[in-house]
């Protein structure tokens, strides 16, 4: 393990305000793939070329990153403060959702079919076929080598069944509207429906026509991948091995920008400023969806009264009005997780974490750089 600095850039001109360490492949500078390299030049079956902006060539990855991010893209929107604010955030957010970082996998037990990536992105809410499907028709090469000839026949059978015209859907992918649509909810499996219910907020379920192209989906995981509930060796193998391509994190970069962007609304939408914050809301976004508008009025009405609080206060309060529409049996996860990151520390899943140690970071109370939202 790489030493790490105990030093720190403050000012939010001088970018990267966090300090290269190395840890996990990111040590200050890197080399990104260029924008000529985002297809296959041999790919002849290749659907269409990104947009000019979807990688980043000139960033740098100064956290100390637990993920791999060596030979990744990032969106060119991100600027070098906000790739390190969401790298943090990937690695924070990440280490809660599972045990192995970008190639976490899961089996169908929740009935999604298979889950797979640093956020589980799966079959059953149709999350996982959109990176699968940017990843066969922009790098069909490198999508094909991770599997053998029979794999790749029936999976790419079940990805066209559920996207249709490949065309359409890289398109869609690429300019993130097929990513976002996963992150559109304010609300996750971990609410209690008699609480929103109770609240007077609606939520808006998926059409019968979505709901049976992902169970098709579903169908075709739980058929062809599994050994009993177990995965087969081979499957398994060649699903993590896609997951941790740096092809495939950078798919699921993009995925993870749709979050960002969610967070980001967040902050500008109740007038957060600090990093801490743009970690509490990202991870609101991952394991909770978001802010619903009762929550939203109950918090409003607080802050009107209480102006003068500091701004942990007052995410400390929105927590507390997010949790009373969680399901009793995880409240205590997600209140652990949120106080966590507001605090810096905590104990979460039965760890001790100090995350400016862990990644280094010195001030956990510095300003998040919002400029294109006009916050500072």
């Amino acid at each position: 393990m790489p030493i790490k600095s105990t030093t720190l850039l403050l000012s939010l001109l001088v970018l990267p305000f966090l300090i290269a360490c190395g840890k996990g492949g990111a040590s200050g500078s890197m080399e990104l793939p260029s924008t000529s390299d985002t297809t296959d030049s041999n790919d002849s079956n290749t659907a269409t070329t990104p947009p000019t902006d979807s990688t980043n060539i000139s960033t740098k990855v100064a956290i100390c990153s637990d993920l791999s991010l060596t030979g990744v893209s990032w969106p060119t929107t991100l600027n070098e403060f906000t790739v390190n604010a969401m790298a943090l955030a990937m690695n924070i957010s990440g280490s809660f959702e599972g045990h192995t970082g970008w190639d976490n996998i899961t089996n169908s037990f929740d009935g999604q079919g298979l889950s797979l990536g640093l956020f589980n992105q799966n079959l059953g809410q149709g999350s996982l076929q959109p990176l699968m499907i940017s990843l066969r028709d922009f790098k069909t090469t490198k999508f094909k080598s991770f599997f053998s000839t029979t794999q790749y026949t029936t999976m790419n059978k079940m990805l066209t069944t559920w996207g249709g015209v490949s065309t359409t859907l890289s398109k869609a992918a690429a300019a993130d509207s097929e990513f976002d649509a996963s992150y559109q909810d304010d609300y996750s499996d971990l609410d209690d429906m008699d609480a929103i219910i109770n609240s007077g907020d609606v939520v808006f379920q998926k059409g019968d026509a979505s709901n049976k192209k992902n169970q098709a989906s579903v169908d075709w995981a739980e058929s062809t991948l599994y050994s009993g509930t177990s995965f087969k060796a081979d499957w398994k193998k060649s699903l993590q091995n896609m997951a941790r391509s740096p092809e495939y994190i950078s798919m699921q970069i993009k995925a993870a920008n749709t979050i960002h962007k969610k967070a980001e609304g967040l902050m500008k939408t109740y007038s957060f400023t600090s990093l801490r914050s743009y970690l509490f809301f990202f991870d609101i976004v991952v394991q909770n969806g978001g802010i619903p508008a009762s929550i939203q009025k109950k918090y409003m009405t607080w802050v009107a009264s209480n102006k003068s609080a500091s701004e942990v206060t007052k995410l400390k309060k929105l927590l507390e009005y997010r949790l009373t529409i969680v399901n009793p049996k995880y409240m205590s996860d997600v209140k652990s997780r949120k106080t966590s990151l507001i605090d810096g520390t905590g104990t979460v899943h039965g760890s001790n974490r100090n995350y400016g140690k862990e990644y280094c970071v010195d001030n956990w109370s510095m300003t998040y750089s919002l400029a294109s939202l006009k916050l500072i």
